[in-house]
């Protein structure tokens, strides 16, 4: 399970009730969405330096 799935099943919101809870629930949902565009970002940033390492690898072998 994720961090944005984590926060999901907080058990301490599973009590609130009214405008706290409405808050409460829309503040995670908002965290969860970030947290995700955050997760896909960073696997795109992982992904092209994976991708570029070779390349950086061989610039360095030439300045030796």
């Amino acid at each position: 399970m994720g961090a944005a799935d984590g926060l999901a099943v907080l058990p301490g919101f599973g009590s609130w009730q009214g405008e706290a809870a409405t808050a409460a629930h829309s503040a995670i949902a908002r965290t969860r969405a970030d947290l995700e565009v955050a997760g896909r970002q960073a696997a795109a940033v992982a992904a092209a330096a994976a991708q570029a390492a070779p390349g950086i690898e061989g610039v360095q072998a030439e300045l030796r």
